[in-house]
């Protein structure tokens, strides 16, 4: 009878925490969440002999108190995972800003393509990812290339990626 209540408990948890679970802000919900192929993009493709791996997880918010005052707008987080041979790394992602202040779309001219709910971007410190449509032309400077995949990543001092979701 005890295994019974506790089982009964346990599915009464597990649909509260569903329903909770749903009815977060709809910016949260924008598909970051997966595995994903990673390779280099175009010319560089060839040099590359190291297809990577990637998870990027939902994590918890960022704390107020823990971060400075220019991020308090958007505490939303997310848990990138890389694996190269026997070295994993992690990175802690935030949402590009996207407010009155700090526009951080601005910098690539991608200002609209955000508006029109046609680029979103996470941040990751020393690169960044992001989603855009399915063969996008994507402008970066004088650059362009087009967004294969739909999701690109750029890091500092290693070029551009291309990302392929796999579930």
């Amino acid at each position: 009878m005890l295994n019974i209540k506790s089982i009964l408990i346990s599915i009464i948890f597990l649909f509260l925490y569903n329903v909770v679970s749903c009815q977060e802000d709809e910016k949260t919900k924008i598909g970051w969440s997966g595995r994903y192929k990673i390779e280099s993009y175009g010319k560089n493709k060839k040099d590359s002999l190291n297809i990577q791996y990637g998870i990027i997880e939902k994590t918890l918010n960022a704390k107020v108190e823990d971060i400075v005052r220019k991020y308090e707008t958007d505490l939303v987080r997310w848990n990138m995972i890389t694996q190269t041979g026997s070295q994993k790394d992690s990175v802690l992602l935030r949402r590009f800003l996207m407010n009155e202040e700090f526009n951080e779309y601005e910098e690539f001219g991608w200002t609209e393509l955000y508006k029109s709910g046609k680029m979103k971007c996470l941040d990751g410190g020393h690169f960044f990812l992001c989603k855009t449509t399915v063969d996008n032309k994507v402008k970066i400077g004088e650059e362009e290339f087009i967004a294969t995949t739909g999701i690109f990543g750029i890091v500092l001092h290693k070029g551009l990626f291309e990302f392929t979701k796999i579930d």
